[in-house]
C-alpha cells in the first residue's frame, strides 16, 4: 500500500530559522506524533522509530533515515527511510522538502512523501 502526502503551507518564521529546524531530526521529530529518534550514526544518518495507528490496528516501525540529500542553497532535503515491524511488515519512503522565501518574513514549505507499507497494516 502506497500512501502520498503533498503539503505547501506558509510558516510564521524567517527561511534561516525554519532551515535551522528541519535540519535538526531531534527538533523535527517532535512534529510527528509517536516518532521518537533513538540514535545518531553520524550527521546524515539515524535510527528511529514510530507507533502507528490505521483504524483498528496499532503497530509500530524501527528504522533508519537518512539525509539524503542536502542543498543548503536551494534550501531542499531529501530524507530517505525504511523500518521493520515485529510481524514482519516494512515501510520504505522519501520525504522532499522545499523551503522558500514568502511575503513578512514568512517562509513557505513544501513537502511531498511517499511512503510504501507492507505487513498488517495492509
Amino acid at each position: 500500500m502506497a500512501i502520498e502526502i503533498n503539503e505547501k503551507f506558509e510558516i510564521a518564521a524567517p527561511l534561516d530559522a525554519v532551515w535551522r529546524f528541519v535540519m535538526d531530526p531531534a527538533k523535527v521529530v517532535t512534529c510527528m506524533p509517536g516518532a521518537e529518534l533513538v540514535d545518531k550514526i553520524d550527521d546524515r544518518n539515524y535510527i528511529g522509530q514510530v507507533k502507528v495507528k490505521l483504524g483498528a490496528i496499532s503497530t509500530s516501525y524501527k528504522g533508519n533515515v537518512q539525509f539524503a540529500q542536502v542543498d543548503a542553497a536551494a534550501h531542499s532535503i531529501q530524507l530517505v527511510g525504511e523500518g521493520k515491524e515485529p510481524s514482519g511488515g516494512t515501510a520504505k519512503g522519501t520525504v522532499d522538502i522545499r523551503l522558500s522565501s514568502a511575503q513578512a518574513g514568512k517562509t513557505e514549505m513544501v513537502i511531498e512523501a511517499r511512503v510504501d507499507l507492507t505487513g498488517r497494516v495492509m
